[in-house]
């Protein structure tokens, strides 16, 4: 009992840090506490001391914004994100389109739909926002929107509060806000006012009763009747339980605002940045190379000769990061890059491993730069580097254990053409190269993805007929708990579990350049599709999706099939009988272009048109054709890869 209620341990602020004008040990006691000397009084002692206390949030996008700006002063020298206009339309134009993935604090389904009602045009509008989109403030939300559009619908409690909520369309939407109401209604001062505020945040009742009485006898004093004092001080009660304050939401807006202005505007040095920032998170990396192809950005495969140490940019694309490769250090790839910026080139497998020889190389992280593709552009298959890599690896090691013995061959001090004369030949044995699924396998090992190709382009006539959701839509919560699904792509797992009763159950990870996710299926679906759940089957799986708290979503299997590849397919069973295609107005001048060039494909796929204008569909009577990949191609490039679908 003596002990009871004692503090437990010291523990450490995460963030805050206390400034004085004079040492602190002039104010406080302090303490060491690891390594780090803190106050030995906690932040509300220190807060009632007066003492100034800052939180300081180490935040990631302030990295990916500096990481694009080094990427844009490549091209542009003198670009300085700190000199960007803050009333650029065109980003406000992107901010209020919704597509703010990757985009600091714009980026969750709800904020973006909050976006596209209220259309911000001003910075004004997306600190409101970022302020307002929390829980307590989120009720103003649909008020703050119908006012922002139609300023006829504002109303002032009293003339004495316009001009604070005049830049808010009169909803209170920051606890600065709720101070100059104190100060300007109640005739508080602002310091008065603050401790009024953090006893609302507090939510400490008694205290409040009191400063509510004070309030409304310093609101009659400034003509302000008793009923609209009350009323006032109740909204502000109720909003400052949660309200945000407009200097933290100030500070989030510029880095939201600096973030979709280097996105909308420096695409590519952006998604780099962004991509750079989740090294070592897979399922984030593989979401951002996708959306990358979804806006027709390339992104080359990792290469020895082309790639840095993170993801750049170069002519228009961006170049995978050699570090996101597993099992590769950063010493080591450091100097890969940094031998290069040198020397040159590599001009061949073996010049690469002698020239690392005495940079710590191992078999481990050779054989992940070979399975990764690093090293296709020298011109040597892949199977073939993987079955002489180590020999080559040993002789390099031998040639650097001689030297530092001081047994140099007279031949090695001759200059470097002596030196690759008197390095060893490798004949790299004449086998075919790996089959496309088995080079998809190595990338998945080595870079937690299938990069260089997608595992499912050879089955793309079957999934066209059975139309699957992207597994990615399903991980970040666009398909809800419950809800019937199809996905489809490869078994990259399979484990089987006993069940209590001991009856056998599978979890099985399937894959499909999107995402992955887990499959379960129950005993009985188990007994019937256990041999389809094989690592390394192509499959399709219809199932409900299982979200619980906490947890990534999951499919429980219902029923599935395997996919047939292209060149097994029956075209009468896959041929797409509809072409969907998304124009303005089926009136305009493109319509009728389109048309003439699709004539020279006959064929049985019926042609739909969707008309923006009407919001109609309307079919081209007397038209169907023989749809492929060129035709396809022209119609994207003519009307947006989104504005034309096979179903």
């Amino acid at each position: 009992m003596a002990i009871e209620g004692m503090p437990r341990h010291a523990s450490t602020h995460a963030a805050g840090v206390v400034i004085t004008d004079k040492p602190l040990v002039e104010y406080l006691p302090l303490a060491v506490n690891g390594d780090i000397t803190v106050t030995q009084y906690d932040m509300d002692t220190v807060a009632k001391l007066g003492l100034l206390k800052f939180d300081f949030l180490a935040l990631r996008y302030l990295t990916i914004i500096s990481d694009t700006e080094k990427l844009i002063k490549k091209r542009i020298p003198d670009f300085d994100i700190t000199k960007i206009p803050i009333d650029d339309k065109d980003t406000y134009k992107f901010i209020s389109s919704g597509k703010t993935d990757g985009v600091f604090q714009l980026e969750s389904d709800g904020v973006k739909q909050v976006l596209i009602k209220l259309q911000p045009e001003c910075i004004d509008d997306v600190i409101a926002c970022i302020a307002l989109y929390r829980p307590g403030p989120m009720d103003s939300i649909p008020s703050y929107i119908e006012r922002r559009h139609n300023r006829a619908k504002i109303e002032y409690k009293t003339p004495l509060v316009e001009p604070i909520l005049k830049s808010t369309y009169g909803c209170i939407v920051y606890q600065e806000q709720v101070m100059q109401i104190f100060s300007r209604v109640g005739g508080y001062s602002y310091g008065r006012a603050d401790i009024v505020r953090r006893m609302m945040s507090k939510k400490k009742t008694e205290e409040m009763k009191k400063e509510r009485s004070a309030f409304i006898a310093g609101a009659l004093k400034n003509g302000v009747s008793e009923d609209i004092a009350a009323s006032l001080f109740d909204e502000m009660e109720s909003f400052a339980k949660y309200a945000f304050n407009k200097s933290h939401a100030a500070a989030y807006a510029i880095i939201s605002y600096r973030t979709a202005y280097l996105k909308s505007k420096f695409t590519r040095e952006y998604y780099a940045s962004l991509i750079t920032s989740v090294l070592g998170y897979t399922e984030k990396m593989t979401e951002y190379i996708d959306e990358c192809g979804k806006m027709g950005i390339c992104v080359l495969p990792p290469d020895i000769n082309t790639s840095d140490v993170y993801f750049s940019v170069d002519a228009g694309k961006i170049l995978f990061g050699l570090l996101a490769i597993k099992n590769v250090g950063k010493s080591f790839i450091s100097a890969i890059v940094e031998k290069r910026q040198e020397s040159g080139k590599y001009t061949s497998f073996e010049d690469f491993v002698f020239r690392l020889k005495d940079e710590d190389i191992n078999k481990r992280q050779v054989e992940a730069l070979i399975k990764a593709g690093a090293f296709d552009s020298l011109g040597i298959r892949r199977s073939q580097l993987l079955a002489v890599y180590q020999e080559i690896v040993d002789s390099a090691a031998s040639i650097s254990k001689t030297t530092s013995n001081g047994q140099l061959d007279l031949t090695l001090l001759m200059g470097s053409d002596e030196v690759n004369a008197s390095m060893p030949k490798f004949k790299y044995p004449d086998i075919p190269e790996m089959n496309k699924k088995e080079l998809l396998s190595c990338e998945k090992e080595v870079l937690g993805m299938y990069f260089s190709g997608r595992i499912l382009d050879s089955y793309s006539r079957h999934l066209s007929k059975i139309n699957p959701v992207s597994i990615s839509d399903i991980l970040c919560g666009k398909i809800k708990d419950k809800q019937k699904v199809r996905v489809a792509g490869i078994v990259t797992s399979r484990t089987v579990k006993k069940t209590k009763n001991g009856d056998n159950m599978a979890f099985a990870g399937i894959y499909d350049g999107s995402g992955e996710i887990e499959i379960i299926a129950f005993p009985k679906t188990y007994e019937q599709f256990s041999d389809l759940l094989t690592e390394e089957n192509v499959v399709y799986i219809d199932g409900t999706v299982s979200k619980r708290d906490e947890e990534d979503s999951k499919v429980i299997i219902n029923n599935g099939e395997y996919l047939t590849e292209n060149s097994e397919y029956l075209p009468d069973d896959t041929v797409t009988k509809r072409l969907f295609l998304k124009v303005e107005d089926t009136n305009s001048p493109i319509v009728s272009e389109i048309i003439d060039t699709l004539k020279g494909f006959k064929g049985d796929t019926e042609i739909i048109f969707y008309n923006c204008k009407t919001k109609k569909y309307v079919k081209a009577s007397g038209l169907t054709i023989s749809v492929n990949d060129n035709i396809l191609s022209i119609l994207k490039d003519i009307l947006g890869a989104d504005s034309v679908i096979l179903k």
